[in-house]
């Protein structure tokens, strides 16, 4: 019955992106991407953080210069390290979404003598995503003398890719009938380089099994192998060579700072906007405080104003930890939750905080997707940004404008809009801060209009524990002081209630001894 519901889901899924794909792209028209409006404004990835699958850049002139000139194809030391980002075309979500991949990592493991007594250096492939349950699989390499590239296959040693030869030369391969043809000699730039590339590609009569292109100095750059479904496509993401580093965010090899892909310094500010169908939508998030809640971590007040469609103002919690989840608690929560999990794993998947829902890390940028898909839910986070982007069924946001870390990107005014911050709302009574507290915690309220102000404290049972105001206050934002030692009380959840008039307000907190 659950496959059933699986599938069904996503059957409904792909009903539903084909209903909603023409009004996306109108919106995408529309309001444009982040990467294509707001880049213009800012290089969102830092020096060296564009995609790296862009690294290669073919010359159309090659140099013929550098046919004969000796070079290094193919790097064998042990560690180096290369990761490749593949096509998904074999699991379960492959049948229903196209588009999807995973993360190969590719590594040089160790000196070995074959049975045929040469000596060979195991090469490591895997899948790394956990959403993929494949084994590793080993080949056994060397370099000749002449820079050719072997492999031990069959107890035999046999001639993988001809360096030297010309363009278009042909020569026997390790598989019963089939044969290597060099496909073309060439230029590209890479890394602020210019090297030779070099294409092959595999030949069963007049059909292509395999292909391969090699760059001087960095090894295989992509392949196709059409021959095994469990490998299709990959592309160069990143690799380790020599111990020096090409590229960024290079699965198992780089220490992630996720609190660059979420920044949370105070006064960060970010501005939104979009439509849901055909309603515009206008809103800010600006980090205003911090906190620590009752599982012991601090997290950041978030103080999110939505001008359109719908105008008002909410407040809550959240934080990134060490291994890229987001958490985020929400004022009337009881607990924080996960609300997206990061991670540089393309093809990762995780548990939602939505019930038989998975998040699924699509690419490095980083965007990660809601599966089984049935409202084409994406979100997006860039490092140095945070998130730029949210995709919903029939929605679309973007982001407009930032200010992180003092530095300002984009368009970060709002004007012809009602200004609805807390301060110019008729009543609001804030979280107290911080929460949880010991001995001492902050209470604040804002009142637009004098009147007489109740501020109450009472416990989990509903007995009165102290009264901070009662009294006639003149308009303005008020704070007041809450002393718990001062009542002898216990650890556990107190509420404290406002009351101005017939404006009524109750929150909570927590009090840990």
């Amino acid at each position: 019955m659950k496959t059933l519901r699986v599938l069904f889901s996503c059957v409904i899924s792909i009903i539903l992106i084909l209903t909603c794909y023409t009004s996306a792209q109108v919106l995408e028209k529309e309001t444009g991407t982040l990467r294509d409006n707001f880049s213009s404004k800012r290089e969102f990835h830092k020096s060296g953080r564009e995609s790296n699958q862009s690294q290669f850049n073919r010359i159309n002139n090659y140099n013929q210069e550098t046919e004969g000139r000796r070079a290094d194809f193919y790097p064998l030391n042990n560690s180096d390290f290369w990761e490749y980002i593949v096509e998904d075309t074999t699991t379960v979500f492959s049948i229903f979404y196209e588009g999807l991949y995973f993360s190969v990592v590719r590594e040089v493991l160790k000196d070995t003598t074959m049975t045929n007594g040469l000596d060979y250096k195991v090469i490591r492939w895997e899948y790394i995503a956990n959403s993929v349950s494949y084994d590793p699989w080993y080949d056994y390499h060397r370099v000749d003398t002449s820079g050719n590239v072997r492999l031990f296959f069959n107890n035999e040693d046999h001639l993988l890719f001809d360096i030297n030869s010309p363009k278009g030369s042909t020569y026997p391969s390790h598989l019963s009938g089939k044969f290597w043809r060099i496909e073309d000699r060439y230029n590209v730039i890479g890394f602020g380089n210019t090297l030779l590339a070099i294409d092959y590609a595999l030949y069963e009569g007049s059909v292509i099994r395999e292909t391969y292109t090699l760059v001087e100095n960095f090894g295989i750059i992509n392949y196709q192998k059409i021959e095994y479904n469990f490998l299709p496509e990959g592309y160069f993401w990143g690799a380790v060579i020599n111990n020096i580093k090409y590229g960024t965010l290079i699965a198992k090899k780089e220490e992630v700072d996720w609190k660059e892909f979420y920044p949370l310094h105070l006064g960060n500010y970010w501005v939104y906007e979009g439509s849901s169908g055909l309603i515009p939508i206008l809103r800010t998030v600006r980090i205003i405080g911090d906190t620590t809640l009752q599982d012991g971590y601090e997290y950041k007040i978030a103080e999110g104003v939505h001008y359109s469609p719908n105008t008002g103002v909410n407040y809550y919690f959240t934080r990134i930890d060490s291994i890229g989840r987001i958490w985020i608690m929400e004022t009337w929560a009881a607990e924080p939750t996960v609300r997206y999990p990061l991670s540089i794993n393309v093809g990762d998947m995780y548990e939602s905080y939505l019930f038989d829902f998975y998040w699924r890390i699509e690419n490095k940028y980083i965007d990660i997707f809601l599966y089984p898909d049935v409202a084409n839910h994406q979100v997006s986070f860039s490092e140095g940004i945070g998130l730029t982007s949210i995709t919903g069924e029939m929605t679309y946001e973007h982001l407009r404008g930032a200010l992180i870390n003092g530095v300002l990107y984009g368009d970060t005014i709002v004007t012809n809009v009602q200004d609805i911050t807390p301060e110019k709302r008729k009543y609001y009574l804030f979280q107290n801060y911080p929460n949880p507290f010991n001995p001492v915690t902050t209470i604040a309220y804002n009142i637009e209009e004098p009147g007489f102000v109740k501020l109450v404290i009472y416990s989990a049972l509903g007995e009165e524990v102290a009264t901070l105001v009662n009294e006639y206050k003149t308009a303005g934002r008020y704070e007041v002081e809450f002393h718990s030692a001062a009542g002898r009380l216990v650890s556990g959840i107190y509420f404290y209630q406002l009351t101005v008039g017939d404006y009524m307000n109750i929150k909570k907190m927590l009090l840990v001894k």
